[in-house]
C-alpha cells in the first residue's frame, strides 16, 4: 500500500492521502489505525506530495517572501520540510515555479465599496419598489456603533404574475387584467465602504463561529507571514476585500435580522411574514458585489449553496402516504414530530418558543425512563410519575455521576443531562416571567448560538442517540439503577 503524505503550510505533517481520500491523523479514525498498523508491519509506504506549479509571492514592499503551494503559503524566512521539499524537487525538475502571477491579488484601488446581498425565498410585503435606510450596528458591547446604509426590494420589479402562469399551466384562457399575485423574490443588500473594513474585521473577529475560527486564524498566520505585517497591524485592505466570508457573516446575519424585525415592527408581520437569518441555512452566506470608482460592478464573491434534493418526479408511492395517514391518527403523533418540529422552529428564529416544546419531549422520554426502572413495583411507578420534572432531572443526574456503567453513563450523557438542566430553567423563565436568564432585550446571534448549543444534544439524529440509548439502558431495570431511583423516591417522602 502506497500513501501520500499531507501538510500544513508550517510543513507538519497533518493527514495522509490514499485513493484520492484524505486521512487524518487521528488515533478514533479507522483508516487511520489501519495505516498504522501496515506501517508498523512494513507493508505500507509513505511516499512525498509531487508539488508540480508553484507561484512565487511577495510581501508588503514587493520583496520575494515565499512560495503559494497547494498546502498554501511556504515562508523562506522558516526552515521546514516543505521548503526543503521545494527545493529538492526543484533541483530534480518535480517542481517548476511560475512568477507571472505575483501575489494573486488585484489593487483594491479601484474598489469603493462593497455590497453584502440575501436573497428570500418571499418578497418583502408593501414595498413598491427599493427601499433605504441607515440602521446603527456595533459588533459587541464593546464596540463602538457605525451607521450601515442598506437597501430592501423585490425582484424583478416588472414581475410575471404567479395566477397568469397556473392558468397557462392548464391552458385556460382567461386574461386577467391586473397582477394578483406577483412572482417576485426579496433581496436586501447592505453597503460597506471599502475603508470601514479595517474597523468591521476588528469588532467581527471576535464574533466569528467556532467552526471558522481555526481558518480565519490560520488564513491570518499565512498572511502576516508573506506579507511580512505584525499580527498588532492587522490585515492589509487585500486580505480584507479577499477574505470578507471569514468575518462578515455575524454582522450579516444580525444586521439583516435586525432590519427584519424593524420592519415587522414597523410595517406589520403581512399574512406570510419575512423568515429571520439563521447561521448554516442558505441565505445567511452572503453574496458579495464589487463596486468600483467608475461606476461598474461585479461579483467578488458567490455565496456556497449546498442543498439536497430528492429529485421527486411522477406518482407519490401509495404505501408511503397510507403510513402518513395512520401516522397523524396516532395519539404518539406530537410525541413523535417533537423533535422536527422544535428543528423547525430553531431554523426560523423562534429558539425561545422552542424549550417549551423541546422540555416537553424531555420530560416525557425521561418520565417514560425512570417509570419503567421501577415498574416490578406499581407503587414506585406511580411515584415516579407524580414526581415533578425537576425531581426527575435531579434522579437522572444522580445516575449520570454514579460509577455504575461507564460506558454507557459517560461525560457525553453528564453534559446532555447539564444541558436538560438548562432547558428545563430557561423554559420556566420564558414561559412564567417572559425572561431569559442574561438576556436584556432582543436576542442576539451569540445568545442564540449558545441557546442552539442546548439543543444540539437533542435534535442532531447521532447526537440524541447518544441521550436516549442511556435512557433505554435505564428503563431496562437494573438493580443499581434502581435502588438510586428508589433511594431518591424514599428521599422524597421523608
Amino acid at each position: 500500500m502506497i500513501i501520500e503524505a499531507q501538510y500544513n503550510w508550517r510543513g507538519e505533517l497533518n493527514s495522509y492521502r490514499r485513493d484520492n481520500s484524505v486521512i487524518p491523523l487521528d488515533p478514533r479514525n479507522s483508516d487511520f489505525h489501519q495505516i498504522q498498523v501496515a506501517l508498523d508491519q512494513g507493508t505500507c509506504e509513505v511516499v512525498e506530495p509531487e508539488l508540480g506549479i508553484i507561484h512565487k509571492a511577495y510581501d508588503r514592499n514587493q520583496q520575494f517572501s515565499g512560495y503559494l503551494t497547494r498546502f498554501g503559503f511556504v515562508s523562506i524566512d522558516q526552515d521546514n520540510h516543505l521548503n526543503r521539499l521545494i527545493k529538492e524537487q526543484i533541483a530534480d525538475g518535480r517542481c517548476s515555479i511560475s512568477d507571472s502571477s505575483g501575489n494573486l491579488v488585484e489593487a483594491p484601488s479601484k474598489l469603493e465599496r462593497l455590497v453584502l446581498c440575501a436573497i428570500f425565498d418571499q418578497p418583502w410585503p408593501h414595498l413598491t419598489g427599493p427601499f433605504t435606510g441607515e440602521l446603527a450596528y456595533a459588533s459587541h458591547e464593546s464596540c463602538v456603533e457605525r451607521d450601515y446604509r442598506f437597501t430592501i426590494k423585490n425582484l424583478p420589479s416588472n414581475a410575471i404574475d404567479k395566477l397568469q402562469l397556473l392558468l397557462a399551466d392548464h391552458q385556460a384562457t382567461d386574461n386577467l387584467p391586473i397582477t394578483c399575485f406577483p412572482l417576485q423574490f426579496g433581496v436586501i443588500e447592505i453597503d460597506l465602504p471599502v475603508r470601514g473594513l479595517k474597523h468591521l474585521f476588528m469588532g467581527e473577529r471576535k464574533m466569528v463561529p467556532s467552526w471558522v475560527a481555526p481558518a480565519l486564524k490560520d488564513s491570518l498566520e499565512q498572511h502576516y507571514a508573506q506579507m511580512r505585517r505584525k499580527p498588532s497591524e492587522g490585515p492589509d485592505i487585500v486580505w480584507l476585500i479577499n477574505h470578507i466570508g471569514f468575518y462578515s457573516g455575524h454582522f450579516f446575519v444580525e444586521f439583516t435580522n435586525h432590519v427584519i424585525d424593524a420592519f415587522k415592527r414597523e410595517y406589520g408581520n403581512h399574512d406570510r411574514p419575512m423568515p429571520y437569518l439563521t447561521e448554516g441555512n442558505t441565505g445567511s452566506n452572503p453574496i458579495v458585489i464589487g463596486h468600483l470608482e467608475d461606476g461598474s460592478a461585479r461579483l467578488q464573491r458567490m455565496a456556497s449553496i449546498s442543498s439536497q434534493s430528492h429529485m421527486v418526479v411522477g406518482e407519490w408511492d401509495k404505501g408511503s402516504l397510507r403510513r402518513y395517514q395512520d401516522e397523524i391518527k396516532s395519539s404518539t403523533f406530537l410525541f413523535k414530530s417533537a423533535l422536527s418540529r422544535v428543528s423547525e422552529m430553531v431554523r426560523l428564529g423562534f429558539h425561545p418558543e422552542a424549550l417549551a416544546t423541546l422540555n416537553a419531549y424531555l420530560e416525557v422520554v425521561i418520565r417514560w425512563a425512570l417509570s419503567n426502572c421501577v415498574r416490578n413495583n406499581p407503587l414506585n411507578m406511580s411515584t415516579v410519575v407524580n414526581l415533578g420534572h425537576r425531581k426527575r432531572l435531579d434522579i437522572l443526574s444522580a445516575i449520570a455521576k454514579s460509577k455504575h456503567a461507564p460506558h454507557i453513563f459517560d461525560d457525553d450523557f453528564r453534559a446532555r443531562v447539564v444541558s436538560a438542566e438548562a432547558i428545563y430553567k430557561n423554559r420556566n423563565l420564558y414561559v412564567h416571567a417572559m425572561q431569559l436568564p442574561d438576556i436584556v432585550g432582543r436576542m442576539k446571534l451569540k445568545e442564540r448560538r449558545k441557546m442552539e448549543a442546548l439543543f444540539q444534544g437533542f435534535l442532531d439524529y447521532f447526537e440524541q442517540n447518544q441521550f436516549l440509548t442511556p435512557l433505554q439502558f435505564i428503563a431496562e431495570d437494573t438493580d443499581v439503577v434502581r435502588k438510586i431511583v428508589i433511594k431518591a423516591i424514599q428521599e422524597k417522602k421523608e
